[in-house]
């Protein structure tokens, strides 16, 4: 029997953020949409099953960030970056 080789998208920036993604899981996330896998491509959306206001309402209590709704489409990375940034200076 062949075996299978499945290949996965880059994850270097999601690596890069580990910390920050994990905290995002654990306070925003629900408990059963945990992800074990994140490619650089996903979004948001990818990963939660949230609508948009309730995930921009959980990022605004958590962070005190008010993500837009464009935002939320950018890859998982950069809203994590835009996050910290701005909950940085807040």
């Amino acid at each position: 029997m062949k075996s299978q080789n499945f290949e996965f998208s880059s994850s270097h920036a999601i690596d890069k953020r580990l910390d920050d993604a994990h905290e995002f899981y654990f306070n925003i996330l629900d408990l059963e949409e945990q992800p074990l896998f994140i490619s650089d491509e996903a979004t948001i959306f990818d990963i939660s099953s949230n609508s948009e206001e309730s995930l921009i309402e959980k990022c605004f209590v958590y962070y005190r960030v008010k993500l837009t709704r464009e935002q939320l489409t950018f890859p998982f990375w950069q809203v994590l970056d835009l996050l910290r940034k701005n909950h940085n200076h807040n």
